[in-house]
C-alpha cells in the first residue's frame, strides 16, 4: 500500500481519488431516494397492476432489468422510507449508505425514525446487522412469512463448467445448515491436519467441499440405486492416462450437465457401476453391454476392513470413503486387494485432479507424492 501511494502523484494523487469516489458515491444516493421515492409513490397507486405484474418487486425486476430479490428489496425499502423521513433525509444527504439504510428501516418505528438515523451513521453495515438481530422481536406472523419467502436457485453457468447459485433461509433453517457446514468442515481439517501445502486451502473452498458431502450423503443413503444414479457419459479413451492436454469435453459429459476432465472422468470410473454404450456417428446408442461394477461388494469389504480409514498419511476419516485403484483399471490395473485401497473424498480428488500420485502394493504399504514428487510423511521424524 505504501509502495502505491509512493509513486507517480504519491499521497495528493490518492487524495484526490478518494474525494472523488466519495463525492460520487454522495450523489448516487441523492439519486437512488429520488429512485426510491417514485418507488413508493408508484407501489402506493399500484399503478403495476396496469402492467399485469404481481408486484412492485417484480414490476421493478421486468421493467428496469435488475434481479427479482433486488426488485423486492427495493419496494420494501421505498415502502418503509415514507414513514422515515429522517431515515430518508440522511440516504439523500449522501450520511448513510443505501446498505445501512434498507437494515435501519427493518429496525426502526416513526417514533424512533430520528434516533436510529442518528445512530446509523456511526454503525456498520456489519454493526447494524448485529444490532438488528437482537433489537426487534419477530412476531410468529413474521417467522411464517420469512419461511414461505426462503429459496434456493442454481443453474448451469454457460461459459465455465460449474454450478452457480444462490438462496434465501430462515434463521432456524439458515443456523441447520450452518451447524451442519461447520462440523463437514471440522472433519476436513481433521482429515488433513498435518500436511501443510494442504491445510492452506482457503475456509470457503472448504464450505465448498462441505456441502458437496453433505449432498453425497444424501445420494449414498438412496434406497433407489437407479433414481440416485450420477449418469457420466465418457469415451473409453478418455479412461486411459492423459498427459493433461486432451482439451475440454474429452473426459465425458455428466448427463444434463457440462463437460469433465478425462481426470475427473478417471475418478468417477475408479468405484462405480458402468456400462459399455457402443453409438452410431451421431451418437445415437445402438446397442451396449450388462451393466458392471469395477470393484465387487465382496472385495470392497475386504479392502474396506483391511484400511479401516482413508489410506492417506494423517487422514481418519472413515465415512463416505471411496475405492481407488493404484493403477486404473482402463491402464490395465487389476481389480485387486493389491491394487485397490480407500480414499476420501477429498484425497480421492486430489489424486486425481491435482497431480498428487500413489505408488506401491496396497497389501503392504503406500507411497504418497505431492504434485512436485515429494514424499507426504507428516509423522515426526525419528529421534537422532
Amino acid at each position: 500500500m505504501v509502495a502505491a501511494h509512493t509513486g507517480p502523484g504519491g499521497w495528493g494523487r490518492a487524495d484526490e481519488l478518494t474525494e472523488r469516489i466519495r463525492t460520487l458515491h454522495a450523489e448516487m444516493l441523492a439519486v437512488q431516494a429520488e429512485l426510491l421515492a417514485c418507488v413508493a409513490e408508484y407501489d402506493g397507486e399500484r399503478l403495476w397492476e396496469a402492467d399485469g405484474a404481481h408486484s412492485m418487486g417484480e414490476w421493478i425486476a421486468w421493467d428496469l432489468d435488475v434481479g427479482v430479490q433486488t426488485g423486492n428489496d427495493w419496494a420494501r425499502t421505498a415502502t418503509r422510507l415514507t414513514h422515515l423521513p429522517a431515515i430518508a433525509d440522511g440516504m439523500n444527504r449522501g450520511e448513510l449508505s443505501y446498505e445501512q439504510t434498507r437494515v435501519l428501516c427493518r429496525i426502526a418505528e416513526p417514533e424512533t425514525d430520528a434516533t436510529w438515523a442518528e445512530r446509523g451513521r456511526r454503525l456498520s453495515v456489519a454493526e447494524l446487522n448485529r444490532v438488528a438481530r437482537r433489537v426487534r422481536p419477530v412476531t410468529a406472523a413474521e417467522s411464517e412469512e420469512a419461511h414461505a419467502d426462503q429459496w434456493l436457485r442454481y443453474r448451469w453457468s454457460s461459459d465455465r463448467n460449474r454450478l452457480e447459485g444462490s438462496f434465501v433461509l430462515t434463521e432456524d433453517g439458515a443456523a441447520t445448515v450452518v451447524k451442519g457446514l461447520e462440523r463437514e468442515v471440522d472433519d476436513q481439517l481433521g482429515a488433513v491436519r498435518g500436511d501443510p501445502e494442504i491445510e492452506r486451502v482457503p475456509y470457503q473452498r472448504r464450505l465448498a467441499d462441505a456441502f458437496v458431502d453433505l449432498a453425497r450423503r444424501r445420494v449414498a443413503s438412496d434406497s433407489d440405486p437407479d433414481r440416485a444414479t450420477v449418469v457420466v457419459q465418457v469415451p473409453i479413451a478418455a479412461l486411459a492416462d492423459s498427459d493433461g492436454g486432451s482439451g475440454p469435453g474429452a473426459g465425458g459429459w455428466i448427463l444434463g450437465g457440462p463437460a469433465i476432465s478425462a481426470e475427473t472422468a478417471q475418478r468417477l470410473a475408479c468405484d462405480s457401476r458402468y456400462q459399455t454404450v457402443l453409438q452410431d456417428a451421431h451418437g445415437v446408442g445402438r446397442s451396449h453391454a450388462p451393466l458392471q461394477r469395477s470393484v465387487p461388494p465382496a472385495m470392497s469389504r475386504i479392502i474396506r476392513i483391511r484400511d479401516v480409514t482413508c489410506r492417506w498419511p494423517g487422514c481418519e476419516r472413515t465415512s463416505r470413503l471411496h475405492v481407488h485403484h493404484v493403477v486404473h483399471w482402463a491402464n490395465g490395473g487389476p481389480t485387486t486387494t493389491a491394487n485397490c485401497t480407500t480414499l476420501c473424498p477429498r484425497h480421492h480428488r486430489m489424486v486425481h485432479e491435482a497431480g498428487y500420485r500413489i505408488e506401491g502394493n496396497a497389501d503392504t504399504e503406500l507411497t504418497f507424492r505431492r504434485p512436485d514428487g515429494t514424499i507426504v510423511d507428516i509423522r515426526p521424524p525419528p529421534p537422532p
